[in-house]
């Protein structure tokens, strides 16, 4: 079975995976994987992952903070980001 990482903070998608057996999780997945397929991103967007609502949104890549390994969403506005 394919599954889909996603950062666990920030919901950043993080690349697929393979599991042999879909019955080894009991019903629930492993914090940061989904059955949940990503949309398609296009140049300039990242998928990312609601885990309360089980889905994914394209986010512009700007709104990720550079240099913190995984990104994280930058949720400050620009003028909080000012002072």
């Amino acid at each position: 079975m394919k599954i889909y990482l996603y950062d666990c903070d920030s919901g950043v998608y993080q690349g697929e995976d393979f599991v042999a057996d879909e019955g080894q999780w009991a019903g629930s997945m492993p914090a940061g994987a989904t059955t949940v397929e990503p949309p398609p991103a296009k140049g300039g967007e990242a998928p990312i992952f609601d885990a309360a609502t089980r889905r994914w949104e394209l986010r512009p890549v700007a709104a990720l903070r550079k240099g913190s390994g995984h990104g994280t969403l930058d949720r400050e506005s620009p003028e909080e980001r000012r002072r």
